[in-house]
């Protein structure tokens, strides 16, 4: 890069000043290269203060952009509830890469369920993780329906990011778009849970006590086809297809064995033919 020192600037101008006081054409001539010099390395000079100022606005652009990007992300909303489709649930959620802190909201009107019962939120969460997320059952779809609550409640979320930096965001809750929803039942590891809390409630009740609700009778398929009559007894144990009924029932799952049960009864008795 051309460059000019400040001496050379004090020698053109006083090339410049001799030309003046002596104006022969040589002088003339002199004056007006020192002249141009001058005014190429001013020129040279503005641009370069220029260009430092831009490349120190472009660093300070890049970090303000990497600190809103690392900063917290805190949104509210209602969702369907993991657990039943019908219950709707208020999540508090940060979405950013960094904790956000203190975390407060506010809504109109006041979040209440079908029955009148708050919802109650925290005055203050002190801290949200990243991915972290603070949830409460609301209401029910089928209730809500009835109540004649509002369906429309706005609020806002306002938390604290980096370097105590203070964020603040709408909330708009609407009850209306989950009231017409239709879906597919999913069962998934809440169904299975009950469902072998279910079966084990069931099998408590059973007993091989002649008088409890357990009991086996054995007949003999051949004596009754010759005409000498049934022949029963009681057993002491659970027939095998019985066995293979309940160990069905745990294997598969009790609400796809129920279905079966509805057109096939499970086996109770030991017929032989």
């Amino acid at each position: 890069m051309w460059t000019m020192r400040l001496g050379d600037t004090n020698d053109l101008l006083e090339d410049i000043v001799q030309a003046l006081e002596d104006p022969l054409a040589t002088d003339w001539i002199t004056a007006g290269a020192a002249a141009l010099t001058l005014i190429v390395a001013v020129v040279a000079l503005g641009y370069a203060i220029r260009q430092v100022g831009e490349a120190k606005k472009a660093r300070e652009q890049t970090r303000e952009l990497e600190t809103a990007r690392s900063q917290p992300y805190v949104v509210a909303y209602m969702e369907p509830s993991a657990v039943n489709n019908l219950a709707i649930d208020f999540v508090i959620k940060n979405y950013g890469q960094t904790a956000a802190m203190e975390v407060k909201f506010s809504v109109d009107p006041t979040m209440t369920t079908s029955n009148g019962d708050e919802v109650r939120v925290p005055a203050v969460i002190p801290l949200l993780a990243p991915g972290q997320e603070w949830r409460v059952s609301w209401d029910v779809t089928a209730a809500r329906l009835r109540s004649g609550k509002p369906d429309v409640h706005k609020g806002r979320v306002r938390f604290k990011g980096l370097e105590d930096k203070a964020f603040s965001s709408e909330v708009v809750l609407d009850w209306s778009i989950y009231k017409s929803r239709r879906w597919f039942d999913s069962y998934g590891v809440h169904a299975g849970a009950q469902a072998l809390r279910e079966i084990r409630s069931l099998m408590a009740k059973w007993t091989e006590s002649p008088s409890g609700p357990l009991s086996v009778i054995v007949r003999d398929g051949d004596a009754m086809d010759a005409g000498s009559g049934p022949k029963s007894s009681e057993s002491d144990g659970i027939e095998p297809q019985q066995v293979e009924y309940l160990a069905d029932m745990l294997e598969h799952g009790y609400a796809e064995v129920e279905s079966t049960a509805r057109t096939e009864a499970p086996p109770t008795t030991g017929d032989q033919r």
